[in-house]
């Protein structure tokens, strides 16, 4: 008989916490998804930043509030499918599979086409064939893929060293630039008057901010799997967002001040400007440092969508929404390996495509900006379907349910202004690959709900805790 049932009950609190910091990949993010918020905020990079996270704290209480009632692989295809239609919860799934396949792809750009080039002559090493991003990227992906294929608890446990070691120097780094006596600390980065295009350079910049913080709701695809997750993933989301909040809001201050905000023009040019600080403020030691600590991210920032996003195809395969044998698990590893080597061969592709013809930094921040859009657009969805579901179930809570997800579908409107004010190239790309997305995923699921007499019952979740119930003993007779 064929297995599509994941393994319950294996997956603890550390291992949710490691999964959703892993996604954000704080050392990745700062010094590569961050460099598209410096490169539209400028000096108003901090600024921009808070924005972003305060955009994505109304967010995260979407993921929050479901995960009190609901667990699953699917995440938000169960999320929204209970909460409005099946139908609803088959394209929020489909934004999310396009987000984390574009968080998966250019994670070898960044490091072979940008770092270490950018790195090595720092060191002295002047010849590095520029085309050598191609083969070294696609070893990064396959060896990311392996790992997920082999297992969920050995990529995790990868995660969780790789999380530390990321938060940790980054806040020492942090430390080390705004009290160095070479530095003027200012409060003139919170004005949208250092940015090059006023309020639609910070909401452009803070996409990239939503982007990389949101994905500490990648915990939710690990619903089916984790213990007690109705606890448990919900923490995990909040917590990984604290920790990884307060790590940006500092780092991102001290990136501005420590650079000069005078010369923050050319600090996403620069390819390795967090690289140059930590050169700059803590020597020889902090380049090496920062260097063998980024790889380490990146490689970690692709290794947890993988796991998200295997996940969230197998529960659509398993409802067959999608193809079903994407639904069948490996025999021995019970991992969904079907979708991870799609996702490794889809990621290949577009890394390989895009960096040929953009090159590595352009490609990478473009790549990143249809991550953002389709998660922009997947987010607002899931915002959308939180007040309905409590509705349904009759526990509503005007704040929790209504005011923040109004409040956020309000903020994701004033980004996608952005998009479009200035309309400039590449950003208005961006929709234009949604609607494409849209037509594709609508053919799938148009061809599933005529095939399906069970279209009612797609998204819902396959599993939920029960809750325990202490054994109390009978008294003895006397």
């Amino acid at each position: 008989m064929v297995n599509t049932s994941l393994t319950k009950s294996t997956v603890g609190m550390p291992f949710l916490l490691a999964q959703s910091i892993a996604s954000v990949a704080p050392m990745g993010a700062a010094l590569g998804t961050l460099l598209g918020t410096a490169a539209y905020a400028g000096a108003a990079f901090p600024l921009s930043m808070i924005v972003g996270l305060l955009i994505t704290l109304l967010w995260v209480n979407t993921p929050y509030q479901f995960s009190k009632k609901i667990v699953g692989a699917g995440g938000f295809y169960h999320f929204a499918s209970e909460g409005v239609s099946p139908t609803f919860g088959s394209f929020d799934g489909w934004y999310y599979i396009a987000n984390y396949v574009m968080f998966i792809a250019p994670g070898g750009l960044l490091i072979f086409g940008v770092v270490l080039p950018g790195i090595l002559p720092i060191l002295g090493i002047t010849w590095y064939p520029t085309i050598l991003w191609i083969p070294l990227s696609i070893v990064f992906i396959i060896i990311a893929s392996a790992l997920a294929y082999y297992g969920i608890k050995p990529s995790l446990k990868f995660s969780l060293v790789a999380s530390i070691l990321e938060i940790g120097f980054l806040l020492i780094l942090s430390i080390v630039i705004i009290t160095s006596s070479h530095t003027t600390n200012t409060l003139a980065v919170y004005s949208p008057v250092l940015s090059p295009d006023g309020f639609s350079g910070i909401f452009l910049g803070a996409i990239f901010a939503l982007t990389a913080v949101g994905g500490v709701s990648s915990a939710v695809y690990l619903g089916e799997e984790a213990r007690a997750p109705l606890k448990n993933v919900k923490i995990a989301v909040i917590v990984a967002y604290l920790v990884n909040a307060l790590t940006f809001v500092l780092f991102s201050y001290a990136a501005t001040v420590g650079w000069g905000i005078s010369n923050m023009g050319a600090f996403a040019n620069s390819g390795v400007p967090g690289i140059i600080l930590a050169q700059q403020y803590m020597g020889e030691a902090g380049l090496i440092i920062i260097s063998l600590l980024i790889v380490n991210s990146v490689f970690a920032a692709i290794l947890a969508p993988i796991n998200a996003t295997s996940r969230l195809i197998h529960s659509m395969a398993r409802d067959k929404v999608l193809p079903e044998w994407l639904s069948v698990l490996h025999p021995k590893r019970n991992t969904p390996s079907r979708p991870i080597l799609i996702l490794g061969v889809a990621a290949i592709f577009i890394s390989t495509v895009l960096g040929l013809i953009m090159g590595p930094l352009n490609a990478f921040i473009f790549i990143f900006l249809l991550a953002g859009t389709s998660a922009l657009v997947a987010h607002v969805m899931g915002s959308a379907a939180l007040p309905k579901f409590y509705s349904k179930i009759k526990a509503l809570n005007p704040l929790y349910h209504v005011i923040g997800p109004i409040l956020f579908i309000i903020s994701a409107i004033g980004i996608g202004y952005s998009l479009f004010v200035p309309f400039v190239f590449p950003v208005y790309y961006a929709p234009l690959f949604i609607i494409a997305w849209s037509l594709f995923g609508g053919l799938i699921f148009f061809s599933a709900r005529k095939r399906l007499s069970t279209w009612n019952e797609v998204g819902k979740s396959k599993w939920t805790e029960t809750p325990e119930v202490p054994i109390i003993p009978e008294p003895e007779e006397e």
